[in-house]
């Protein structure tokens, strides 16, 4: 009888069930450790008795979020009499101050090289001792959850793409091995409390399988030798990969405007990677060398960046990157002056010269006149 008021008063404390009306606030009496499945506990003088906690799986209500870890309870009987309890109390010793400061994140890279391996973490903030099951899924299916005091402790569910590496599973974390493309896809983690009853899943993490790049992408200039004034105009094609990589021109270390750039797509080409296709990207680049501050006879340092992906993360950076510089010769046009040069000439140098040229003009003039004479003499 003992067994199953005590039950009761657990069950109305748990889920949303109406509360025993014989509960009231009296001193505690009795202590209630909890213990895994059983709670046994004791009275003052009086005798122990031992009954077994519903479990998640027995009860179909909504749980609250009771916070509970030990429960304190009641009795006033005296030997041969019913017990009556008194009153209970919830609390719980969780290293959160409430359930909505629980945390759950799934840890793991966003990319993975085809045929490598990536470890996936289930982080949280809730103590390990209070933790009942850690459940992970890919696409919103299972694939491997551990449940505390099971026996075996781990589970593992149907899961193509990826191998589970069995010495190197945790409570918390798996390693998949030799990832095919079929492991791509949305992964997610979910811890589970069972006293109190409450889970609270991770956000969904992507994971993508990968073909890296096997050269550098190829920069074609149209000249190699420019003048200041110039447009520098280029192409460059990416080696293939998966998924396409991103291009990027850089000059002098510094990126290009994308407005400067000229998008032309992605390629499939001809080669396979284990049954999947490979992609190539081109692009182009007309750049004004005018916005340039050059000094006389420099080079211009030409870089096409190839990445996978388009934009590098703060933890993980790019998941592949290769590079091709070239450099080009930029002559410095000295600028074309607004009006002719003006030579001046001193007074003296005139004089000698309007002197010079009048008696040039005098012998000439007189060399004239001395062959009309001798014309008509004869």
């Amino acid at each position: 009888m003992l067994s199953k008021l005590a039950n009761k008063v657990i069950r109305d404390n748990l889920y949303e069930r109406p509360t025993n009306p014989t509960i009231q606030s009296k001193a505690l009496h009795w202590l209630v450790p909890w213990a895994g499945g059983a709670l046994p506990y004791r009275s003052r003088g009086a005798r122990s008795v031992s009954f077994q906690v519903p479990s998640r799986a027995d009860v179909s209500h909504s749980p609250r979020k009771a916070k509970t870890r030990h429960i304190y309870v009641t009795d006033n009987a005296r030997e041969g009499q019913h017990p009556r309890f008194q009153q209970v109390v919830i609390v719980t010793p969780l290293n959160v101050a409430s359930m909505e400061e629980v945390w759950v994140e799934l840890r793991a890279p966003r990319f993975v090289v085809h045929g490598h391996s990536a470890v996936l973490r289930c982080d949280h903030n809730v103590d390990p001792e209070t933790l009942y099951k850690v459940v992970f899924f890919k696409s919103g299916q299972r694939i491997m959850q551990h449940v505390q005091g099971r026996d075996p402790p781990f589970e593992l569910y149907n899961f193509t793409g990826a191998d589970i590496n069995l010495p190197k599973m945790t409570p918390t974390s798996i390693t998949l091995e030799r990832m095919d493309f079929a492991a791509s896809g949305p992964y997610a983690c979910e811890i589970a409390l069972e006293i109190p009853l409450y889970s609270k899943a991770s956000k969904i993490h992507e994971v993508s399988v990968i073909v890296r790049q096997k050269f550098r992408p190829r920069i074609k200039i149209k000249h190699k030798k420019l003048s200041s004034n110039d447009d520098l105009e280029a192409s460059c094609q990416s080696a293939p990969a998966y998924p396409a990589p991103h291009l990027t021109w850089l000059i002098n270390n510094v990126k290009v405007d994308e407005h400067l750039t000229i998008p032309h797509g992605t390629v499939n080409v001809h080669r396979h990677h284990h049954g999947q296709p490979l992609s190539l990207t081109n692009s182009s680049l007309r750049f004004p060398l005018s916005n340039l501050e050059l000094s006389p006879n420099q080079t211009v340092y030409i870089t096409c960046l190839s990445t996978i992906p388009s934009y590098a993360s703060l933890t993980e950076g790019f998941a592949d990157v290769q590079n091709h510089t070239v450099p080009v010769n930029v002559v410095r046009m000295v600028p074309v002056p607004t009006q002719l040069p003006v030579k001046i000439i001193s007074v003296d140098l005139n004089r000698s010269s309007y002197l010079l040229t009048q008696n040039s003009s005098q012998i000439a003039a007189r060399g004239a006149r001395a062959k009309r004479y001798k014309g008509r003499t004869k």
